[in-house]
This record gives C-alpha cells, sequence and structure tokens, in this order.
C-alpha cells in the first residue's frame, strides 16, 4: 500500500484543531490524503504526486482550478479594494446581474443566495 508520510504529518496537526482532520466528512479521503496544489484538471498531493480532478470540489470548474484569466481579475477586485461582503450592496453585485441579465435571455433579475 502506498504511504503518504507528509499528508499524514498534516492531517496529524489538523486532528488537534479540527475533529477528524478535515472540515466536511465529505473531504476525508482514503487512503488520507492532503491536497496542497490545484491547476486546470489538476490537483498535487503533499507528497508532490499529481492526480486528475474527476471529484471537482462538488462543483462545475469548468476552467478548472486556478485558471490565469480568474486570478487575475481577482487581484484587479483586491488591488481595487471593492468591497465584496457586508452590509448593502456593491458595484461588483450590480455589475454582474447585469450581465447575467444580458447573456441569459430568459433571465430578468438575479437574487444571489449562498
Amino acid at each position: 500500500m502506498r504511504r503518504y508520510p507528509r499528508s499524514a504529518e498534516i492531517l496529524e496537526k489538523n486532528r488537534h484543531y479540527i475533529p477528524g482532520g478535515v472540515v466536511s466528512v465529505n473531504r476525508a479521503t482514503s487512503p488520507e490524503i492532503v491536497f496542497v496544489k490545484g491547476e486546470g484538471a489538476y490537483l498535487w498531493d503533499a507528497e508532490g504526486n499529481r492526480y486528475i480532478d474527476y471529484h471537482f470540489a462538488f462543483a462545475p470548474h469548468f476552467l478548472g482550478h486556478n485558471d490565469p484569466h480568474v486570478t487575475e481579475a481577482v487581484r484587479r477586485v483586491l488591488d481595487d479594494r471593492a468591497s465584496l461582503y457586508g452590509s448593502g450592496t456593491t458595484v461588483l453585485e450590480g455589475r454582474l446581474a447585469e450581465l447575467i441579465c444580458q447573456h441569459v435571455p430568459s433571465v430578468e433579475s438575479v437574487q444571489f443566495l449562498n
């Protein structure tokens, strides 16, 4: 059986602060592997092994992990110090709703939920 000593070390530390070492039972793996990097369709574990990400973190990652265009857009927003949370609305929420309505003909308005 393949061993994952670095993953085991990270999980052992995590178990001191997180029950089971992971924040969700859905994220527990067998064997216990800690993923440290994602790029495109791939994930890397703490040992440096590369995997194809068939799981996609329960979500449709059409662009894969760490798409450079998305990363750059996020950096621009952070550099502008735009408000992304809190009370009231934001310019970005309005702009995103407008873009969705413009590009999806059947949508007249948008309500964002989490």
